[in-house]
């Protein structure tokens, strides 16, 4: 797996995790996205809509749920079974 070259400074993650309330940025990095989602959804009291559409992004919700991208292995066991 390849590093990207940036980085985000540290003003930025302490805002992050002030938002997110949290207690690291460490934290953060270490959530797939779909605990991050369920994070952010208990903070605000309210589930995430996805979003419905690309071209413009107009819509809220979580694009990594969206587009499949990082999805936990217990998630795409659950997926599977439905299917079979």
């Amino acid at each position: 797996m390849t590093q990207n070259s940036y980085s985000l400074s540290n003003t930025a993650k302490s805002n992050i995790v002030r938002n997110l309330r949290l207690s690291s940025f460490d934290d953060i990095m270490e959530m797939d996205a779909m605990s991050l989602d369920g994070h952010i959804e208990k903070n605000i009291g309210k589930k995430l809509r996805l979003s419905t559409v690309i071209g413009r992004l107009i819509s809220r919700g979580s694009l990594y749920t969206f587009f499949n991208r990082l999805l936990t292995r217990e998630w795409i066991d659950r997926e599977i079974k439905k299917i079979g």
